[in-house]
Order: structure tokens, then C-alpha cells, then sequence
């Protein structure tokens, strides 16, 4: 049946998001997730969804390849590329159409192994699903609590474990300072929110064969200042250099063959007769209209970094076709370094 929902995490240039069901009475039927890096071609598969609007249907088939590239050169072709980071998708031949992205790819141990998310026109039962893998790492992107509640702990969760299991604890944090470390297993946390606006959280974690208590005061994250500049000017000054890169060179030693100032950062603007084999810098400032938590996304055709305030925001290096990558955070009104 119908059900109200808010969104409480999303990755809008990875089309995946976590919500949250809300008015649930009681407690609802849950399919665990499982792992796809173990994934064997052959093996046996059920996609479920609602192609048409019919309700949940499921269709049955194969792993056609457990690692294929969607809409990507073939096989050989790939061959010749360094440095590829182009997106893997799972290739399975049950019968999927509209309306079944979206839906889970499940095993025979009734586990979550991807999320159906495009077929191939013109090819007869050819599915694509994200791997659960690359969802299980993209939570940490998904689920920015720390930015969004403006508090930090300072720990990290391994995103491919069963469990909680704590794989880093930062120097100085508000874990550390609980006691909190590497290999603790977080059994509970006794409060309604992860992050509370105030105040301490008890936790308990599994440590060896051994529980322990612990509480942890969470610390306030300030937003990224913005800088004081007297005279500023339109546009973006761009760096134009000529070469070979198969990833993100080191700037600092090369020599620029022309800068002058961009109106956009449109790359077709300025490459002139040169459309292949060279690289870019851009520089400038962005001006931020209120407070507030941002999410950038930039677009782009083989390797890119993006810089904000001097701090590394989005690394996208690599060879790949023209893909979005995104990143979160808080900035303070006013102009910052970009």
C-alpha cells in the first residue's frame, strides 16, 4: 500500500537514495543485503519490481557477466585504456523492463546482490544493476550526518562489514576521547537520534569477546568561512596546457602555454583547435548567497578535481566518459576560493 516517506540521504548523480518510511506500525518485512564481489556468471538470479504499475512482479535468470560496462567501448577497446575508472555493472538476463529499475537484484540466498537500474535497447533480455558493493560505499556520501547535524564524532564505519565494525578513529575526537577504537563493534546507541543537538551519547560496542560502555559527547562543526576580497572581478582565469595525461598531472610542474580570463567553465571555450591532450586549470571565487549545507557536482570527460577554500572537495580523476561526481559541505555566506 501506499506509504509516506522523507528522503534522509541522496546521491542524485549516482541515482541512488535512502529513505525513511514513516507511520510504520509495526515492524515490515526486510531483505538483507549481501556482497557482489563474490558473484559467479552463471548463477542464478530474481529481479523483483512494477513494470506497468501491475505490482510487484518477479522474473528469473542469470549473472550474464558479474562486471560489464554500461554503454561503454567494447572489450578490446579497453584494453588500450590507463587509469580506467568508469563505473562496473552487473549484466543479468532476467526479463526487465520499465518500471523495474529500481528494484532488487536478489540470489538464491534471498540477498540483496544490486539494484536494477537500465536494460539495452535493441538486445534481448540484457539487465544492468548497480553492484550492492558500490551502494555499500556510497553510504558514507548518502548519510552525511555529521554535516548535516553540524556535530562530529570523528570515526568511521567499515560500509562492507555485517555489522558496525569502527576501521579508524580520529586523533584528538570526540571518540578518541570516549576511548573508543579500531575494531569495536557498535551494538547500540541509546539515543532516538544518531547525532542529538546536545548532550552525550551512551554507546555500547563489542570489544574481543568483551562488551563495553562508553559515552561520547559529540563536537560542533563550523562552516567553511568566507574570505574578504576588496576588488573582484567576472569571470574564471584559466591555465591551458599541452600533453599526454592518463590521470590528474602535477601542476606545480608544468609550464601554462596561455592564460587569460573564462566567462563559464566551459572547456569548448577555450581548447580552440586543441580538443584533445591537454589540461586545464580554473580559478576564481564563488559567491555563496546564505548559510548553509551545499552539494557540488561537476561534470566531466576523463580526470577532474575540484577545490574549495584550498581543501580537496571532489576528486573525479581518471579515465571515464563524461560522468558527474558530487560532494557536501558547509559553507558560510560570502565569497570563497575555488
Amino acid at each position: 500500500k501506499p506509504m509516506k516517506f522523507r528522503v534522509v540521504g541522496r546521491i542524485p548523480e549516482s541515482d541512488i537514495a535512502v529513505i525513511r518510511l514513516l507511520d510504520v506500525k509495526a515492524p515490515l518485512t526486510t531483505v538483507p543485503i549481501g556482497r557482489s564481489e563474490d558473484l559467479m556468471n552463471g548463477e542464478s538470479v530474481v529481479v523483483a519490481g512494477n513494470p506497468g504499475g501491475r505490482g510487484t512482479v518477479f522474473t528469473s535468470g542469470i549473472v550474464s557477466s558479474k562486471s560489464v560496462l554500461e554503454g561503454g567501448p567494447n572489450a578490446l577497446v579497453m584494453t588500450n585504456y590507463e587509469n580506467s575508472r568508469r563505473d562496473r555493472f552487473i549484466q543479468f538476463d532476467a526479463a526487465s523492463n520499465r518500471g523495474n529499475s529500481g528494484g532488487p537484484l536478489v540470489n538464491m540466498e534471498g540477498r540483496i546482490i544490486g539494484i536494477v537500474s537500465a536494460g539495452v535497447q535493441g538486445e534481448q533480455n540484457v539487465g544492468f544493476a548497480i553492484p550492492i558493493d558500490r551502494v555499500r560505499k556510497l553510504f558514507d556520501q548518502m548519510l552525511e550526518s555529521e554535516l548535516v547535524h553540524q556535530k562530529s564524532i570523528g570515526l568511521k564505519l567499515d560500509s562492507s562489514a555485517d555489522h558496525a565494525v569502527i576501521i579508524s578513529v580520529a586523533d584528538e575526537s570526540a571518540a578518541a576521547d570516549s576511548g573508543l577504537r579500531s575494531g569495536d563493534v557498535i551494538e547500540s546507541v541509546m539515543q532516538e537520534t544518531f547525532l542529538p543537538q546536545s548532550g552525550s551519547m551512551h554507546v555500547a560496542v563489542r570489544r574481543d569477546s568483551g562488551m563495553l560502555e562508553v559515552d561520547v559527547n559529540p563536537r560542533s562543526i563550523t562552516a567553511t568561512q568566507a574570505v574578504e576580497v576588496e576588488h573582484v572581478a567576472p569571470g574564471l582565469k584559466y591555465s591551458f596546457y599541452h600533453g599526454t595525461y592518463n590521470q590528474m598531472p602535477d601542476f606545480t610542474t608544468l609550464s601554462a602555454e596561455r592564460t587569460d580570463i573564462a566567462s563559464t567553465l566551459n572547456v569548448k571555450e577555450i581548447h580552440q583547435q586543441r580538443e584533445d591532450y591537454f589540461a586545464v586549470t580554473f580559478e576564481g571565487l564563488l559567491k555563496i548567497e546564505a548559510d548553509g549545507l551545499y552539494r557540488f557536482i561537476i561534470v566531466s570527460d576523463d580526470g577532474s578535481r575540484l577545490f574549495l577554500d584550498g581543501k580537496l572537495l571532489i576528486d573525479h580523476d581518471g579515465n571515464h566518459p563524461p560522468k558527474p561526481a558530487g560532494g557536501l559541505i558547509r559553507l558560510q555566506k560570502g565569497l570563497h576560493p575555488l
